[in-house]
Formats: structure tokens, C-alpha cells, sequence
């Protein structure tokens, strides 16, 4: 199916132009969302996939060019899919080089000032086209009390700050799109070396904190049911399925 969304792409983007008579506004926000799904229906695919997939075939009007911003969020612990994830953009920023700058933002690539936090150093979700989160058995670190949370209290992680403000910014102006991909493998912890189990109790209450998030985000309560108000793209990836049956 993925080889014939530059095919479906192409079609959009050219009844944009024939509609607004060409209007470079209505063309990029057209290019916009095609990148958005290109590289969402990829991951989708690709994210927890040993495979590798072929390149789409390019058949893009060439009369417009953008800068298209990709944001990675997630906690330490998906270190191999964010590795993935920048394999899958870097394939599709080159089928979209003609008419695209795609400038994805990974923050262990980026230099940390040491004056200020680690979140102080990262730029805000809210500047970006697209909001790519990567999840498995933690939420993160709590923020310093530095970073306000509005109506109190503190943040949970980075990972919960870049997901609410991407998602604030995304109801005010209708951008970044926001993608949530979760590793659907059984969370294992390790016990710490003195058998104290106070890693293991750390371990637990991450994601513990992760599972509250999780159903905060995508579930609301209406007429006394909690119901689905958003979702997540789940995958249990092969290496996982591979070690547990060892």
C-alpha cells in the first residue's frame, strides 16, 4: 500500500493548485500534511519492523519549497526505535528533497549549555510541523519546579511538557500533527546489583506513571463511561517476540 501514497500524494497536491489557481499557501499546506502522512504511515510500518521497506516513487510538483520541522520526543529507554525513527525520515526527506527541507530535531545529537537544564535547552514542540513520540515502559523525569506547569503543580517528564504543548499549540493553530508510537512489549526490569530493589521499585513506578498518562491522553470520561478520545499506534517489533520465545 505504501508505494502508491506518492501516487495519492501527487493527486491532492495537484487539486489543491487546480482549485486555488495555483495558491503557494493552500499548495504548501497541502505538501504539509502529505509529508505528515508520509512519514506517519511509514513509521507506522517501519518503527518496530526488522525489515526494510522501498523508497516511494516521486512524482511531486516541483513550483514550491518548505522547510518542514520533526520533532522527537520520547523517554531514554527506546533508544533502538529513535534510531529507526531517524532512518525513516532521512528516507523520506530524500524522496521529498525537491520540494522539501525536512529538519528532524533529535536532542542527543544537540549540544547541552551547561547553564541551563536540559528541557531549557530543548526547543518547544509548538515550533514544529510534526510531533513524533516514542513510547515503552517510562514516562521520564519530573521537571524542575522552573518549567510552570499551567494550573500547578509540576511536570511529570520532558515527555509529558513536549507532548501538551505540541498538543496546546495544535488546537490554537491546527499544527504540529502528533503521532504516538508504543512499543507494545511486555516491560521487564531489572533488579539492582545489591538486591535492595530500590531499582526495581523506580522501575515500576515509571510505568506506572506512564500507564496514567496513557489513559489520560486517550481517554475522557462522557455519561459516566470512559470512552476513546485519541489513539496510539501499538507494535510489538520481531526482536522482542524473537527473545521472549528463547
Amino acid at each position: 500500500m505504501i508505494h502508491h501514497l506518492a501516487d495519492l500524494i501527487n493527486r491532492e497536491v495537484l487539486e489543491q493548485l487546480s482549485l486555488t489557481g495555483g495558491s503557494p499557501h493552500l499548495a504548501e499546506t497541502a505538501l504539509r500534511r502529505a509529508v505528515s502522512q508520509a512519514i506517519g504511515q511509514t513509521l507506522r510500518t517501519e518503527l518496530f519492523s526488522s525489515k526494510k521497506r522501498p523508497f516511494f516513487s516521486t512524482i511531486l510538483c516541483r513550483r514550491f519549497m518548505f522547510t518542514y520541522k520533526i520533532f522527537i520526543s520520547s523517554p531514554g529507554d527506546v533508544g533502538r526505535e529513535r534510531h529507526r525513527a531517524e532512518q525513516v525520515i532521512s528516507r523520506v526527506a530524500a524522496e521529498f528533497q525537491d520540494r522539501v527541507e525536512v529538519k528532524p530535531y533529535f536532542w542527543e545529537y544537540e549540544p547541552m549549555e551547561s547553564t541551563r537544564d536540559y528541557q531549557e535547552n530543548i526547543p518547544l514542540t509548538s515550533d514544529f510541523d510534526l510531533v513524533i513520540c516514542i513510547l515503552w515502559k517510562r514516562l521520564g523525569n519530573p521537571l524542575s519546579v522552573k518549567h510552570k506547569r499551567p494550573g500547578g503543580g509540576r511536570w511529570r517528564s520532558g515527555t509529558e511538557f513536549e507532548l501538551v504543548t505540541a498538543l496546546e499549540a495544535k488546537k490554537a493553530r491546527g499544527v504540529p500533527d502528533i503521532f504516538i508510537f508504543k512499543n507494545d512489549t511486555k516491560a521487564t526490569f531489572e533488579a539492582d546489583e545489591e538486591g535492595a530493589g530500590a531499582k526495581t521499585e523506580a522501575d515500576l513506578a515509571q510505568w506506572k506513571a506512564l500507564i496514567a498518562f496513557i489513559k489520560e491522553w486517550c481517554e475522557q470520561e462522557q455519561d459516566g463511561q470512559r470512552v476513546f478520545t485519541a489513539a496510539l499506534n501499538k507494535a510489538t517489533p520481531p526482536w522482542s517476540r524473537v527473545v521472549s520465545s528463547l
